[in-house]
C-alpha cells in the first residue's frame, strides 16, 4: 500500500522539480541574452555612433547592431528625433534575438563538425 501511495507523490515531486529547473534555465538564458544585447548596444553607442546627435543616435545603434534587422523592420527609413514606435522596436528586438540564436546554432555546428569528421576518419 505504501509503494502505491508514494509513487504518485514521487511523480509529482519529480515534475515540480523538473519545472523549476526549466524555469531557472530559461531565466539564465534570458539574462545572458540581455547581457549580450546590452554589451553590443554599448559598443555601438561608444564606438561608431558616439558622434551622432542624441536624437538620431538610436537609429545608428540599431543599424550598428544588425543591418539586416534594421533594414527588415525599418526599411531604411529612420525614425524622427524623439519618435517612438513600440511595435517596430519589439519587432527589431525579436529579429535580433532570432539572429543571435541562429548565429549560436551555426557556431555550434561549426565546432562540432571537425570533431565528427576526425572521428569518422579515425583521426
Amino acid at each position: 500500500l505504501r509503494g502505491t501511495m508514494a509513487s504518485p507523490l514521487l511523480r509529482r515531486v519529480v515534475v515540480v522539480v523538473a519545472l523549476l529547473a526549466a524555469i531557472a534555465s530559461t531565466d539564465c538564458k534570458k539574462r545572458r541574452e540581455d547581457k549580450t544585447s546590452k554589451q553590443t548596444q554599448r559598443q555601438c553607442e561608444e564606438g561608431p555612433c558616439s558622434e551622432w546627435d542624441d536624437g538620431l543616435r538610436q537609429n545608428c545603434v540599431w543599424q550598428c547592431q544588425s543591418e539586416a534587422c534594421h533594414s527588415e523592420v525599418y526599411g531604411g527609413a529612420m525614425l524622427e528625433p524623439g519618435e517612438v514606435d513600440t511595435a517596430k522596436a519589439q519587432k527589431f528586438s525579436s529579429c535580433l534575438k532570432k539572429e543571435r540564436r541562429e548565429k549560436l546554432a551555426a557556431d555550434r555546428r561549426t565546432r562540432r563538425s571537425p570533431a565528427r569528421s576526425s572521428a569518422r576518419t579515425g583521426g
